[in-house]
């Protein structure tokens, strides 16, 4: 089942056809976003079917392979400089479809998960 949902994603982003996906994501912070499209599946680990970063927080417009169906959108910047964690500030989308049409009116709000340390605390005190 793995290897059969991965080759239809493969052959997805193979085929060159791409869709956008617009919105807005709020963030307090600058910097860089990471932008991720992860296909789920009962019983199987999310995984990922296409990732991005954005220049910052703002509109974004973001073209995507089409065919991709039901992904779960996740958006995270990384404060500290050391990859994106479960620290960092993020947000989700739970489900959005993409076929061939456009998806707009995507809304994001990066927040620290909650009982994350801010970023930049030492984990000493």
């Amino acid at each position: 089942m793995i290897a059969l949902a991965l080759s239809a994603l493969i052959a997805a982003a193979g085929a060159g056809e791409t869709v956008s996906v617009s919105g807005v994501i709020a963030h307090s912070g600058s910097g860089p976003i990471r932008v991720e499209l992860l296909t789920r599946s009962p019983g199987v680990q999310p995984m990922l079917a296409w990732a991005g970063i954005l220049p910052g927080p703002g509109p974004f417009t973001l073209e995507v392979p089409q065919h991709l169906g039901a992904v779960t959108l996740r958006a995270a910047a990384d404060g500290d400089g050391d990859g994106v964690g479960p620290e960092d500030p993020q947000d989700l989308v739970e489900r959005l479809e993409i076929t061939t049409e456009p998806v707009a009116g995507v809304e994001l709000s990066l927040r620290p998960p909650r009982g994350a340390k801010p970023v930049g605390s030492d984990a000493r005190e």
